[in-house]
């Protein structure tokens, strides 16, 4: 499976890094990278880790999307430096005041590699940063096929699902199935019974496929779910995400969210139809509620249901389930200083550590300082918006928000309440998908302001 596991990933990476460069040689090969770019985008499990960094597609797009943009020779919008210059203006005062009182070292001798403990912070901070402006970072001038790019992510979930039934089978008969990153991962993270045990978690195999762990794959799925909505809202017709077969497709991408196990992904979810429903259509948010609820109540004492469900039955046991945003709440909320500008990038925890090396939850205190090398990985939390607030506080979160606004305010009503539907969902799920939607919100905002689409509007 090893072997197999690494022809796969060499396979997609080699695809997608000719394709890459030939966009940059070749003006009509920009497309066809967009379209790989986006059926390869989910598969999450086909990453490596390199000096303490996990590589995937989605993370380094934004390297290849601003290397074309600045070949293009076309012109730098403004709003693309208020957001990194705000935020590397702030990391740059916290992080001399690290410095400056050795925080540093106190991490490092909790198990952070001193490399990684110096260097991780800027460097995420700048991938960081790179997410928020490929809203501005698609050519221009260019021939886009703009619906066959954000199809081929939907094609690219469904073909997730396909494997995650085999996933499945082999898990039901003890059969070898590969880690949630083929080569290596860079925290050294591993199961040393085998992925196929790790997976059995309270009695139930959780299927995540190629993408990443359960969490991140039903995620990914979600995400697929709301682009097909955005998808037939343009009236275009595309084979099995619009039309008649529409519906077969939207629930096989269901099932493999269900059998995901992953009690985020279906909240993202919810919160993502019920909030383009209450904003476009009410008697369909009615509809969702009632059913929603109905399915609840009847499976109310599955035991599936209950593995999946008893993270939401109260807050504090949200903020335990997700003990990297339990983390981030409160050191947002540690004085106002840090409640207005942040931390800088990923610099929180050397300023409140304790916030997250000694936390109460409701089955008692969680005192990391007992475990080796509690502070080995970056405390990042899932929450993309917690991730604004921690790193550059309530000031960052309006600037990135009103930016973004003022990019999506030309789109179609219902588009900009896909957006927003799509940005309350990435609030409780996976943040990989925050990276992803950004792009596809670059791809649909480029597609409402061609000129062929003034009808729609």
């Amino acid at each position: 499976m090893i072997l197999f596991g690494t022809l796969i990933n060499f396979s997609l990476w080699a695809s997608w890094f000719i394709a890459s460069i030939r966009a940059i040689f070749k003006k009509k090969a920009y497309n066809n990278f967009l379209i790989i770019t986006a059926f390869f985008m989910p598969f999450y499990s086909a990453s490596f880790g390199i000096a303490g960094f996990q590589l995937s597609i989605y993370k380094i797009l934004p390297v290849f999307l601003l290397l074309n943009f600045l070949l293009s020779k076309e012109k730098i919008s403004p709003k693309m430096l208020l957001i990194p210059g705000y935020f590397l203006f702030v990391t740059s005062i916290f992080y001399f005041l690290a410095m400056d009182d050795n925080l540093f070292e106190f991490i490092i001798l909790l198990g952070r590699k001193e490399f990684s403990a110096y260097v991780a912070p800027l460097v995420q901070g700048i991938l960081f940063l790179m997410v928020i402006i490929q809203l501005w970072l698609l050519k221009k001038n260019t021939e886009i096929d703009y619906l066959k790019i954000i199809s081929f992510y939907v094609y690219g979930c469904m073909i997730l699902v396909l494997i995650g039934y085999l996933q499945i089978f082999c898990y039901m008969l003890n059969l070898p199935w590969f880690d949630f990153w083929f080569l290596n991962d860079a925290m050294g993270r591993s199961t040393a019974d085998g992925l196929g045990s790790h997976a059995k978690a309270g009695g139930l195999y959780r299927m995540s496929s190629l993408g990443g762990e359960p969490r991140h794959f039903s995620a990914l799925l979600g995400l697929s779910l709301m682009l097909q909505l955005y998808l037939k809202t343009t009236g275009k017709r595309i084979p099995f995400i619009t039309g008649k077969r529409s519906s077969l497709t939207a629930l096989f991408i269901l099932s493999g969210m269900i059998f995901s196990f992953s009690s985020s992904g279906l909240l993202g979810l919810v919160i993502g139809f019920s909030t383009y429903f209450l904003l476009t259509d009410f008697k369909k948010m009615v509809v969702f509620f009632i059913i929603c609820s109905v399915i609840l109540i009847y499976f109310s004492e599955n035991l599936i249901v209950f593995s999946i469900l008893w993270k939401l039955a109260s807050l504090d046991l949200i903020l335990y389930a997700a003990k990297k945003d339990a983390f981030a709440i409160q050191a947002i909320t540690h004085n106002w200083i840090h409640f207005i500008f942040g931390y800088g990038t990923n610099l929180a925890e050397l300023f409140v550590p304790d916030y997250y090396l000694i936390q109460e939850t409701p089955f008692g205190l969680d005192n990391r300082y007992l475990t080796d090398n509690p502070m080995e990985s970056t405390v990042a939390p899932t929450s993309v918006i917690l991730q604004i607030l921690v790193n550059g506080g309530v000031s960052g979160l309006f600037l990135i928000l009103f930016l973004i606004y003022s990019e999506i305010r030309g789109c179609n009503k219902k588009t900009k309440c896909l957006f927003i539907a799509i940005l309350g969902m990435v609030c409780v799920t996976s943040s990989l998908i925050f990276s992803m939607a950004i792009f596809f919100f670059a791809i649909i905002i480029a597609f409402e302001r061609t000129p062929s689409r003034a009808v729609y509007k």
